[in-house]
């Protein structure tokens, strides 16, 4: 089975390429984003930057999901907890009257959309990933194939170790 259907391989790229050009833009054009808004420019511009610079890691971490799906399946988790607390909080200041009520629709469309969707994407990889039988014997090693995993720190090749005679303190 695929790691990703069509769907989500697309996704996946727009919503990255969509973080990128966002990044950027908050970047090099943040006064404009702040006439947008209606609201003036304050005087400290380095946390919109940062942000942006954020914003854009995001679009490059969802555009490595979408080549790399498994092994990068936690980035598209980060990306989506991301969406879900910053959505949440412009919702916020948006019912609180600080920025204009058609901000809401934007933050929905560009930001919280995206969360089932990324949920339902993150929850295939996982599926993938499961471990089977099969999985385990890559820890078997020469000398500890009847080793206790327990995990209650009792050592089985340890003790074969002392059943041999041979101190296994040295």
């Amino acid at each position: 089975m695929a790691p990703l259907v069509p769907w989500m391989k697309y996704l996946l790229r727009f919503v990255g390429g969509f973080n990128l050009l966002c990044g950027l833009c908050m970047i090099v054009f943040y006064s404009e984003g702040y006439a947008i808004l209606g609201m003036q420019k304050p005087s400290a511009i380095l946390p919109v930057q940062c942000m942006g610079i954020l914003v854009g890691l995001f679009g490059a971490g969802y555009l490595r999901v979408s080549w790399r799906p498994v092994p990068n399946r936690d980035l598209l988790l980060l990306g989506m907890l991301s969406k879900a607390l910053c959505g949440t909080l412009a919702l916020y200041y948006t019912a609180r009257g600080v920025f204009p009520w058609w901000f809401a629709l934007v933050v929905f469309a560009v930001d919280l959309v995206y969360v089932p969707l990324f949920w339902l994407i993150w929850r295939r990889l996982c599926r993938l990933d499961e471990p089977t039988e099969d999985a385990w014997s890559a820890f078997k090693t020469p000398g500890n194939e009847g080793a206790s995993n327990s995990g209650d720190g009792d050592d089985g090749g340890e003790r074969r170790k002392e059943d041999k005679g041979i101190d296994a303190r040295k």
